[in-house]
């Protein structure tokens, strides 16, 4: 009796323990990036929007970073928008159960002409 019950604890030990980790199994990918200018330089406050099975928006930060993180897997479109820049759009982006993409942006300053008509 006395190994019946030392076996028993032992199993439920083992399963509390193991538990965890079967119930922390990831069902979502992550898409990371950063925007930057065509320089290099990092540059903070593009909005970053993704559209495909869920759609959602983030501001780059700082350091030009952006992170969209528990998204469900399938295909998705990246879009950077800041005024002043020419917008920026990433198509057919996969995201995958347990993984990571990486999408990193480089923005190019929008090109304004302006045009003055004089007659004489």
């Amino acid at each position: 009796m006395k190994n019946v019950k030392k076996s028993a604890l032992i199993l439920g030990l083992a399963l509390v323990l193991v538990s965890p980790a079967a119930f922390g199994q990831a069902v979502t990918g992550n898409i990371f990036g950063t925007v930057s200018s065509s320089d290099g330089g990092a540059i903070p406050g593009v909005t970053v929007t993704v559209t495909g099975v869920e759609s959602a928006t983030q501001i780059t930060n700082e350091s030009g970073q952006f992170r969209f993180l528990g998204l469900d897997p399938g295909d998705y479109n990246l879009r950077a928008t800041l005024d002043g820049f020419s917008p920026v759009d990433y198509p057919n982006i996969r995201v995958s159960i347990g993984r990571n993409a990486t999408i990193n942006f480089q923005m190019s300053p929008a090109v304004e002409e302006t045009i003055t008509v004089t007659s004489e």
